[in-house]
């Protein structure tokens, strides 16, 4: 199972990436290895790619190609580029059934960055906002977005279809010039990306229209979100990149700096999930400690240092907040419940007992241990 903190995109990016490389000269092997890509994952057209490896494609390659306007050049040539999202566009009755049908499904091609569906006065679009994203974007991945949609959709329509506004989060990079040949006139150094077109357009007819293939291809889209993992939280991320950190103090700062993400956008992100970094560094060091003490093998000293405490005695006051008992009094307890039984008998055939019971038996030892290390007292 995928660790919470592990956001993935689809394989199809990463897929186009590396045949754009391949095709323009690079050698396959050399752009898998300096991204840490498998030809097995890039071969698996279903499979999911860790987002840190397509960071680095995103990077490396276009480096690589001395190409300062890749995401776009790479985004118009749409044949062949996100086949399935491609085809599920294609296939799709208008220009507005396409982009509902692609935001519905946006999470299979991208668990990180949401796409919000914007409507004006006249016209509609899509947004989305990554300056404060706990994932770096790089602004070639955004470049290719907008280059992909608008060149599909003028596939699909077969009528030279142009956006009203383009906008981009990133500043001026690269050929202005190329920018305003594939999407027209653009805007850098935006509060968001943005790419809106004429209200009109939602009616304009795909010609390869097919609702039999839309049948196939949604009903394998519903596969592939059953195989999902659930959504990881910010909270289990900072909780990973806090444990690493412990022994020269996992402060907001190095957190956020670990994370890629700015401390005031680190403090929003755990704010909207109802916590806060002390709350969620208070929660790892508390399961750590008693882990640890309850294992027998480390000095309470030693321990207080690995947690990134300043000495002993804040960790004593520190482990009786959480505990209501002394770190002496609740390894005392441990050592005490095992040189006896915590599982009473079955009393019925091992097979037939649930991993629930099981759980719930072992949870009420640990629980007794605490309990009896308070009556016992420090």
């Amino acid at each position: 199972m995928r660790a919470a903190h592990s956001f993935t995109l689809s394989v199809e990016v990463a897929r186009a990436i590396v045949g754009e490389a391949t095709n323009r000269g690079l050698r396959t092997d050399d752009v898998l290895a300096g991204c840490g890509l498998t030809a097995a994952l890039l071969a698996d057209v279903d499979a999911r790619v860790p987002a840190q490896v397509l960071l680095r494609l995103w990077e490396d390659v276009p480096r690589m190609l001395g190409d300062d306007c890749f995401g776009l050049h790479l985004g118009e040539r749409a044949t062949g580029v996100l086949s399935f999202a491609g085809r599920i566009f294609a296939a799709s009755a208008t220009m507005g059934d396409g982009c509902r049908r692609l935001l519905s499904l946006q999470r299979l091609f991208n668990d990180v960055h949401r796409v919000e569906p914007v409507e004006g006065r006249g016209t509609f679009g899509l947004r989305v906002r990554t300056r404060h994203s706990p994932l770096p974007v790089p602004a070639h991945a955004i470049d290719f977005a907008f280059a992909w949609l608008v060149a599909s959709a003028r596939r699909a329509t077969g009528r030279p279809l142009s956006p009203v506004t383009v906008r981009f989060e990133h500043g001026r990079r690269g050929d202005v010039a190329e920018y305003r040949r594939v999407l027209g006139p653009v805007e850098f150094d935006a509060a968001c990306n943005e790419m809106t077109f004429a209200a009109s357009v939602l009616d304009w007819p795909f010609a390869a229209h097919d609702p039999a293939l839309l049948e196939i291809l949604e009903s394998h889209a519903r596969l592939l979100f059953a195989r999902l993992p659930e959504a990881p939280t910010f909270r289990a991320r900072v909780r990973d990149a806090i444990v690493p950190l412990l022994p020269g103090g996992a402060t907001i700062d190095r957190v956020a700096r670990a994370m890629h993400v700015g401390r005031r956008s680190a403090q929003r992100y755990l704010q909207a999930e109802g916590t806060t970094f002390a709350a969620v560094l208070d929660e790892v060091r508390h399961r750590r400690a008693e882990a640890a003490l309850a294992e027998q093998g480390v000095s309470i000293g030693a321990l207080a240092s690995a947690l990134g405490f300043a000495d002993q005695s804040a960790f004593h006051k520190a482990f009786v907040r959480w505990t209501g008992t002394t770190p002496g009094a609740f390894r005392r307890a441990a050592r005490a419940a095992c040189s006896r039984p915590l599982l009473t008998p079955p009393t019925t055939p091992a097979k037939t007992r649930s991993k629930t019971g099981v759980n719930r038996t072992l949870s009420g030892g640990i629980t007794a241990v605490a309990m009896h290390a308070r009556r016992s007292g420090g």
